[in-house]
């Protein structure tokens, strides 16, 4: 693992590294992460990730190893956030806080007893093919829950940010949807 002896070597210089479970970051005041390392740090990515993780953990500043009650804390602030931006049900706006495609069973407390034991964000799995009929989904899903955003409608679809960028594409160069004042898709009066 060249690359995880250069992050301990660049750590040692004065480099401070930091993951979000799905990023590498760094703080490089004197020009020493190059082209090179990046090139290096990308190549064996998932393991610097991980050992990152593992030192935030160790270290108590790990998010995903946070107290469970602040966890729920996070997810009801994010699902009233939801239900008041986006006019969504407090049920559905809780569902979408803690990442759940509606297709899932899962309630709140079960996803925070997952989020409890690693990073949230890298147990999501989105699916990002595109398909024949997303537009038709897409359109589904606006008129379910309104006026959203492509980063929206990947969360409810549990679609990649291509797929849902791509089905709001094709539904606008449709003239089927629309942007409001919001930035947000909303369907065109005929299809509403």
């Amino acid at each position: 693992m060249i690359a995880l002896d250069l992050v301990k070597s660049l750590s040692a210089e004065g480099v401070e590294f930091s993951t979000d479970g799905v990023r590498i970051r760094w703080r490089n005041g004197d020009g020493l992460v190059t082209a090179d390392v990046i090139a290096a740090l990308a190549a064996e990515k998932a393991a610097i990730i991980d050992f990152l993780a593992g030192e935030n953990s160790q270290a108590g500043t790990d998010p995903a190893a946070s107290d469970p009650e602040d966890l729920q804390a996070e997810l009801k602030e994010r699902a009233a956030i939801l239900e008041c931006d986006a006019g969504l049900s407090r049920e559905e706006a809780e569902r979408q806080a803690a990442g759940v495609n509606l297709s899932s069973k899962l309630d709140i407390s079960e996803r925070t007893a997952i989020a409890a034991k690693g990073d949230l964000r890298r147990d999501m799995k989105f699916d990002p093919a595109v398909r024949p009929g997303d537009p038709e989904t897409y359109v589904e899903a606006l008129r379910v829950h309104g006026p959203m955003t492509y980063g929206m409608a990947m969360r409810v679809l549990g679609w990649g940010g291509t797929r849902a960028g791509q089905a709001e594409t094709a539904l606008r160069a449709a003239g089927r949807i629309t942007l409001n004042n919001h930035g947000r898709a909303v369907l065109t009066g005929a299809q509403s």
